[in-house]
């Protein structure tokens, strides 16, 4: 009989209810324990009672779900039923509807499945059944798009989704992952899934532009933990187009990212592509010779050196090959010792065996002392020696490698040095320069492809008189500016030099603030997630001296808001610029949070965020209006919460008094709950306040 078939829909759903329920007997631990469904309201019977007078149509609903939710998430040993995979192919078509539709009824209880290992797994065998169940499938999905995609199983129920539903809803499905693919980048589990969807994805125009918004910020994304294995995951991918892509977008920073493990590997990548190749070769050949040897001495870096030599060998690009060889000649015997590389080592000596180009000799190894021995002695003390040596050193004339780095040694000693004698010689000596002497100093430091002036910059003294310097010649200005632009944001995320940046930027001419100005702009979002640079940008932010760029910056921020809240630094930048009380700003920073007040609140920095933009009428309603909208279950966790209790009393005390009542009504049937946690004595002593 059919009836009796026991892997008919029919009788499943009827067992569901005789199967055992743990609901008010035991505790279960997340996530064995669905969300209540929305707008169930149940009475946990006290023992002295008939629990029989207590089975409202409601409770049996949610008895209903709780059994179903066990069948979903139990492994087989748990519970004595057939596989389930073989129980739900007995299934009808209108019978998987109806599972679907238990399944979806409510959010947070199918996100809960979807969440678990067991549940997981069988939402995917589940999903690509029935048309009618996956257009129930995919809309719960796209409620919860955002902590589905992020999720270490429920993951994998939108990738299964996204294979096997129809066109449309595949194509509706990848228009929610544009807005997201950042957030989802840069997520443990995110990134993941994200691959999975790139490597599936067949459609062309949703292709391209996902290839597109990871193009375009590739350097954000390769200083990322998780971010970078999606730039490696493209660049796999050998799309000519998007290679190129990610290659303009990293151009300046390729020595930088080599350094890094994850980094080197994308690095790498782009060095395989002759397209892209030429871009991080020329980095190479333009980067300070100093620079190239740590580079090539580096655990990771010398990956890159070495594919970049090989590389070139391969594809004969002679001209390139020469060049890098060129340059890292001075330094092979300094690749020879044990740390150093001998395989670059190696590969430079073989391209001396085929050719015998004209190399310039080896630097030699900077002086201990400053030296005196070019002028003759004479019956004056030594600081005035000391003072006329620097001062001659300081007026133009050509100079041989050699010769310069003899002069370079003494006057890095003097930028550097904190002893009193020092300090007065750098004063009575600056006061003295003609405006031509300034520049062949500044002319000076710029030598060595920038090394002198960087390490000058990253010293505490250094950045001190440098900025001593800055305003004093146009010409020398040009000279000075030169290198903060070309190492940007490393000096801006450099604790000393990011100070002699800042500098400049007030005292330079306008032209020349006007191209550090679009520096910042360009490196807004990764200087607002370094620890100096997040400092540093918010200065700039807050001085008036800089706000011909202001509205632009708070642009950047806004349209980025909610990468940065989430982020240990760029939240701070995210508050700093709430405090600034900009409406226009304020409210787009609100329009970018949107949908996701609830879960920052349940963090640090995103609960200051939170709290900000509650004490502004016109962005308030948007967070009270999502507190409304929250299940009663998650609003518990949040009011309970160490961070969010504080966003939910900051509500209660700020909200105006038609937001007010709706959030108290949805509070109180929560108030036993909210007396027995010390987070939330607060919120329930104002809700015991309210008649």
């Amino acid at each position: 009989m059919a009836n009796a078939d026991p892997f008919s829909m029919s009788t499943l759903l009827s067992s569901l209810q005789h199967l055992p329920f743990t609901f008010a007997t035991e505790p279960m631990m997340t996530p064995a324990v669905p969300p209540p469904p929305r707008g169930i309201i149940f009475t946990i019977p006290q023992p002295r009672y008939d629990p029989k007078e207590f089975l409202t149509p409601q409770y049996l609903e949610y008895s209903r779900l709780q059994s179903l939710f066990n069948l979903m998430t139990s492994s087989k040993e748990e519970v004595n039923i057939a596989p389930f995979k073989e129980m739900i192919s007995r299934l009808s078509r209108r019978e998987l509807q109806e599972m679907a539709y238990l399944l979806t009824s409510d959010p947070d209880y199918f996100l809960a499945i979807a969440r678990n290992k067991n549940g997981s797994h069988r939402l995917q065998k589940l999903i690509g059944k029935s048309g009618d169940a996956d257009k129930l499938f995919f809309l719960a999905i796209l409620r919860r798009f955002l902590h589905v995609m992020t999720d270490k199983y429920a993951s994998y129920v939108a990738v299964r989704g996204m294979q096997v539903f129809d066109d449309k809803k595949k194509e509706l499905m990848y228009e929610h992952i544009l807005p997201h693919a950042l957030r989802v980048a840069c997520d443990k589990h995110g990134y993941i899934a994200l691959n999975e969807v790139i490597t599936d994805l067949d459609h062309p125009f949703y292709r391209d532009q996902l290839l597109d918004i990871v193009a375009l910020n590739a350097l954000l994304l390769s200083y990322d933990a998780y971010g970078n294995y999606v730039v490696q995951h493209v660049l796999t991918l050998n799309d000519l187009r998007c290679t190129y892509n990610i290659a303009v977008s990293l151009v300046g920073y390729c020595v930088e990212l080599s350094l890094d493990k994850c980094g080197s590997y994308i690095v790498e990548k782009l060095l395989e592509a002759e397209e892209s190749m030429v871009l991080v070769v020329e980095e190479l050949l333009e980067c300070e010779g100093g620079s190239l040897m740590r580079l090539a001495r580096n655990e990771y870096g010398s990956f890159v050196v070495i594919k970049a030599l090989r590389v070139m060998q391969e594809m004969n690009r002679v001209d390139l090959f020469r060049g890098l060889v060129q340059k890292l000649m001075p330094f092979r015997h300094l690749l020879r010792r044990p740390c150093g590389n001998t395989t670059i080592a190696a590969i430079i000596e073989s391209s001396i065996e085929q050719e015998n180009p004209t190399v310039p000799p080896p630097r030699p190894p900077p002086p201990r002392e400053t030296p005196t021995a070019s002028h003759p002695p004479r019956e004056t003390n030594l600081t005035d020696e000391r003072k006329q040596s620097l001062i001659n050193s300081l007026r133009p004339t050509y100079l041989t490698e050699q010769e310069m780095e003899t002069r370079l040694q003494p006057l890095f000693n003097i930028m550097t040095s904190s002893e009193e004698e020092d300090v007065a010689l750098f004063q009575e000596v600056i006061s003295k320069l003609t405006g031509s002497e300034l520049w062949w100093m500044a002319y000076l430091l710029n030598s060595n492809f920038d090394h002198y002036f960087l390490e000058i910059a990253r010293n505490r003294i250094g950045s001190i008189r440098l900025r001593t310097l800055f305003g004093k010649s146009d010409d020398a200005d040009s000279f000075f500016l030169g290198p903060i632009l070309r190492h940007f944001f490393h000096v801006m995320t450099d604790k000393e030099a990011s100070y002699a940046a800042i500098h400049g930027m007030r005292v330079f001419n306008q032209r020349n603030k006007m191209q550090m100005y679009d520096q910042i702009l360009h490196h807004a979002i990764p200087l607002a997630r370094d620890r100096y640079g997040s400092i540093k940008l918010r200065a700039i932010i807050s001085d008036d001296d800089f706000a011909h760029c202001r509205n632009r910056l708070l642009g950047v921020v806004a349209f980025n808001a909610l990468l940065l809240s989430y982020d240990a630094y760029g939240n701070f930048v995210v508050q700093h610029v709430l405090n600034l009380n900009n409406l226009r700003c304020t409210c787009d920073i609100a329009l970018s949070l949107r949908g996701h007040y609830v879960e920052l609140s349940f963090t640090h920095g995103g609960r200051y965020i939170a709290e900000k933009l509650l004490e502004r009428e016109e962005t308030g309603v948007l967070v009270v209006a999502e507190l409304l909208e929250c299940e009663r279950d998650k609003l518990l966790r949040l009011a309970r919460s160490v961070y969010g209790n504080f966003v939910v009393v900051t509500a209660l005390k700020v909200t105006r008094e038609d937001l007010f009542r709706g959030l108290v009504n949805k509070l109180k049937p929560l108030l036993p709950l909210l007396r027995r946690s010390h987070q939330s004595i607060t919120i329930a002593e104002i809700l015991e306040s309210v008649p």
